[in-house]
């Protein structure tokens, strides 16, 4: 739902032309029915009409949301659009996209009308902001495992924007790079990868690393995870200052590894049990205000080290969406297993109905699951497969509360 540098968006949009809105695709006709989709852009934050010509694009999914066409156009000077000769079709999923200040928003995502030859969709755009003062991390989750060549940390960032504007271009970072939000990382990190692995989105420089997605309003709106690699030694210590108000940081070690955490602030350990099996001793910090720094030692060797060493392919998560709704003292945490490269390609998992009342929270999270495997492989864009996330991870905290802690 954003673009900035997002390059195959931008790609897009250099092939959009200002010739009339038409039904030029590629999808065949059958027997289904063709209308008009047509609607308007407003200005949440104004609660207007966005006047002037914005580039719109209709996108056409099947229920797996496989693409299945796409047409291009522009909206009129009050604001209003139109794409005529649409072929409608009930098994067909229907949004509207356009790109307001560099950000790119969706309307809902709907099925194609059984009974109309019309269908009207509303974009909802945001006025942009600069301004950090809204933004907080709410959860912040560090998982340290012992391998052949150090510790490999993976850290889990759900982020929060509390305002009425998307952020963006809030930071400057390596050579006068515009960025979100700018994060910490231990100088001698080493093997730093990101997911989801957006194009050009995360910015790596000497000691952190910098988001370049706009960060749109709503709690939890974002999460995405880094993981890396650090030398290890007895006593070593992990150090990190907060670049805004965090809520909750939570430390997990496997529970058998023979090393412990230690750090003024830090609760007892806690054990906790995986649903793939794995044992854990949890640790949590309360909130971190912006600057202030939290440190951790690592007490004890380990008694056995993974063989593995970390690389891109061997990522153990993909994380920032698929809620387990796992409760831990309070404080909410979400992410998921990755399996093996085999498992993901035998994963076939049916798409529900966001509209049925007869979904379980576990077809939700099999739902995001879908979503980030079918992203990983290049089926879906990477703006579609965060509105799509967002809508379900926002589905199940109104539906499934108690799974939030």
């Amino acid at each position: 739902m954003k673009k900035y540098v997002l390059l195959p968006w931008l790609v897009l949009a250099l092939l959009w032309t200002a010739s009339p809105v038409s039904a030029q695709t590629d999808l065949p006709p059958g027997e289904a029915a063709e209308g008009v989709v047509f609607g308007k852009i407003i200005n949440q934050n104004m609660g207007d009409l966005v006047t002037g010509s914005l580039d719109v694009m209709l996108h056409i999914w099947d229920q797996q949301y496989s693409d299945l066409g796409m047409e291009h156009g522009k909206s009129a000077a009050d604001g209003t659009f139109k794409f005529s000769n649409v072929v409608f079709d009930p098994q067909r999923q229907y949004t509207v996209m356009t790109t307001f200040q560099n950000v790119t928003y969706f309307s809902d995502t709907v099925p194609g009308p059984a009974a109309s030859d019309e269908l009207e969709l509303t974009v909802p755009v945001i006025e942009t902001t600069g301004d950090l003062a809204a933004v907080q991390i709410d959860q912040l989750h560090l998982l340290f495992d012992f391998v052949e060549d150090g510790i490999e940390t993976t850290e889990i960032y759900v982020l929060s924007n509390l305002g009425e504007r998307t952020v963006k271009e809030a930071v400057t970072v390596g050579d006068g790079e515009p960025a979100t939000l700018s994060f910490p990382l231990p100088t001698d990190a080493d093997f730093i990868f990101f997911q989801p692995e957006g194009q050009d989105r995360f910015i790596k420089f000497s000691g952190g690393f910098a988001d370049t997605y706009p960060l749109l309003p709503g709690e939890s709106s974002e999460q995405f995870s880094v993981q890396y690699l650090v030398p290890f030694s007895s006593g070593r210590t992990y150090t990190y200052t907060a670049p805004v108000n965090a809520q909750a940081i939570n430390f997990l070690l496997p529970a058998d590894s023979g090393v412990t955490l230690g750090g003024d602030g830090l609760s007892a350990p806690q054990p906790y049990a995986l649903q793939n099996g794995s044992s854990y001793q949890f640790y949590s910090y309360g909130s971190l205000s912006k600057g202030e720094t939290i440190k951790v030692s690592f007490k004890g060797r380990p008694k056995a080290l993974s063989s593995k060493t970390v690389n891109n392919s061997t990522l153990p998560l993909a994380v920032g969406g698929v809620i387990l709704g796992l409760t831990m003292a309070g404080v909410g945490f979400w992410w998921w297993r990755r399996p093996d490269e085999q498992e993901i390609t035998d994963i076939d998992i049916e798409t529900i109905d966001m509209c049925s009342e007869n979904y379980t929270f576990d077809d939700i999270v099999a739902e995001i699951v879908r979503l980030d495997e079918a992203y990983e492989r290049g089926m879906i864009e990477g703006e579609e497969h965060r509105r799509q996330r967002r809508e379900w991870l926002l589905e199940a905290k109104r539906n499934f509360p108690e799974k939030f802690g």
